[in-house]
């Protein structure tokens, strides 16, 4: 389980706030989030998990301008497309 998702642009020195609020993402689940902040040409985005029991899976530049779904596999592994 998750219970902090951070989406922050990569030249940005911290973390942005919790895109999913007070909520947690259960294994299987699906989540659909909009980028809010997404700022007018800034493209590579980074990505930082923190799950319940405080270990943090982090991935850096994803390109959010070509980028639709980010997905966390079962693997610990980020997928996109």
């Amino acid at each position: 389980m998750s219970g902090f998702n951070l989406v922050s642009p990569s030249a940005q020195e911290d973390w942005d706030t919790d895109v999913l609020g007070a909520e947690v993402a259960l294994p299987g689940e699906t989540w659909r989030i909009s980028f809010a902040r997404f700022n007018e040409g800034t493209c590579a985005y980074d990505v930082k998990v923190i799950f319940t029991d405080h270990d943090e899976l982090r991935a850096f530049g994803f390109d959010l301008c070509a980028t639709s779904v980010i997905e966390l596999g079962a693997d610990d592994v980020f997928y996109y497309r």
